[in-house]
């Protein structure tokens, strides 16, 4: 779980989201999609 890693503290047990995947990214793969997101804006 890579993103709710990301963005809920530990003692969260209540994950709320309006769209499910079945799959989620690992680290590796999130972060290099965030810096190819970063590349496209700064173009």
């Amino acid at each position: 779980m890579t993103v709710v890693k990301m963005t809920l503290p530990e003692d969260n047990k209540t994950i709320l989201a309006s769209e499910y995947k079945l799959y989620l990214p690992t680290s590796d793969q999130l972060i290099k999609e965030v810096d190819e997101v970063k590349k496209m804006v700064k173009a």
